[in-house]
């Protein structure tokens, strides 16, 4: 018997859902299983069991999941996030106690128990939100009706870690309606709140958020590929790391200013600028200039995961806006600054990069948009400008 945790997202909120399995009891993490979009299971380590889906193939994705949920005898589901047929598959397999967010008109009908969070808010960082509803369906697990799926020995019972969590109000938001082939792979405290300390730069065109250090956070353990070294001439915390680009959920860096940024960088050691395809937006403009340049690594679609951790990991610094190559950096240990944009869904409050190393920078603007961009109706557009080339260099050769 034993439970299943489910995020089917992109790289940056799985590094904010992955360490809530640390706050699990022993008797509880011993039955854990995760399922997790394919490709990212590397992200998982060596400690944790999971399974791949492919989310571009929805029926046979379904299938599977319904068959690898009655293989490890799941008695508890807790879905962070995923498409509405994962809810669906949950069901169908039989899964006892079915936890997840309390939102869209699937959860009303495949969960038997959702949590009602204003994650649109941005009152708190994702990860605090992930954490909120594990300990949520832990309460519910705990409070009787299921806790005997998992422990068949009284004496083998443990308690739950307390969390400041209100459990009146969770109460009242509560929802009570009530031979696959090997693909288990052997590979644990997250946060309750995040406290950020925010300082304003000397100029007062933006504002510096430094990670805190009041929660655990996901540690990932990346090899060290000397070949990779070897290979673009670099030395290990000898060189920085620049990603412009982003999936576009957010706003960005103008390209100028990340040009400026590298004319400064290469004064110190070489860039390695990193990319996939899809960020040929963000990079191409900057490629005329530099992709030549002796101090220049131009390595867009060079590297895959586990080599991009590995450059990560070694790294002086990573520079790079909201997306998950600065949530890996942060959770390698590496110095990282992050550049993130005011509008209230996309501020580091909420996607901020978290590691003792980690540090985001915002513009200091008067943003009074909630989701997107007001464009000219704000009176600080364009407000990404205003973070300075100089303000992002003197972090970057800041680490604490």
């Amino acid at each position: 018997m034993s439970i299943v945790f489910i995020r089917l997202d992109k790289i940056g909120d799985l590094v904010a859902t992955l360490p809530v399995d640390q706050a699990l009891p022993k008797s509880l993490s011993q039955n854990l299983h995760w399922v997790l979009p394919k490709g990212l299971g590397l992200l998982a380590g060596d400690h944790r069991s999971y399974l791949e889906l492919d989310l571009k193939t929805e029926k046979e994705s379904e299938k599977k999941l319904v068959q690898y949920l009655k293989q490890v005898d799941a008695k508890m589901v807790v879905i962070f996030f995923a498409p509405w047929w994962v809810s669906r598959a949950c069901w169908k397999a039989g899964v006892a106690l079915r936890v997840g967010r309390r939102s869209q008109w699937h959860s009303y009908i495949f969960l038997n128990h959702g949590l009602r969070q204003s994650r649109t808010l941005a009152e708190k960082h994702e990860a605090d939100y992930n954490f909120e509803l594990m300990q949520f369906a832990l309460e519910k697990y705990e409070s009787g009706k299921y806790s005997k799926l998992l422990f068949t020995d009284k004496n083998s019972s443990e308690s739950f870690p307390s969390t400041n969590i209100n459990s009146e109000k969770i109460n009242s938001q509560k929802l009570d309606s009530e031979n696959i082939e090997q693909d288990l792979v052997n590979s644990k405290k997250s946060s309750a709140i995040e406290l950020a300390a925010s300082k304003k730069t000397q100029n007062n065109s933006s504002s510096v958020i430094f990670s805190s250090q009041q929660t655990p956070i996901l540690k990932l353990e990346a090899k060290t590929l000397r070949h990779l070294f070897e290979k673009f001439a670099i030395q290990p915390k000898k060189y920085f790391v620049v990603h412009p680009g982003m999936a576009g959920s957010a706003l960005n860096w103008p390209s100028e200013r990340y040009s400026e940024l590298i004319e400064k960088l290469i004064t110190h050691g070489p860039v390695l600028i990193t990319g996939t395809s899809a960020d040929e937006k963000y990079l191409a403009p900057l490629r005329a200039k530099w992709q030549k340049h002796p101090q220049i690594r131009w390595l867009q679609g060079q590297l895959n995961l586990g080599e991009l951790l590995s450059v990560l990991s070694n790294a002086q610094t990573v520079i790079a806006p909201s997306t998950g190559v600065l949530h890996l950096a942060a959770s390698c240990g590496t110095h990282c600054v992050g550049i993130y944009s005011p509008i209230l869904v996309h501020r580091a409050l909420r996607w901020g990069p978290r590691g003792d190393q980690a540090t985001s920078i915002t513009p200091d603007a008067n943003c009074p948009a909630q989701k997107k961009c007001l464009g000219d109706k704000c009176p600080s557009h364009p407000c990404m400008p205003l973070i300075d080339a100089e303000q992002v260099l003197q972090l970057a050769l800041q680490t604490r």
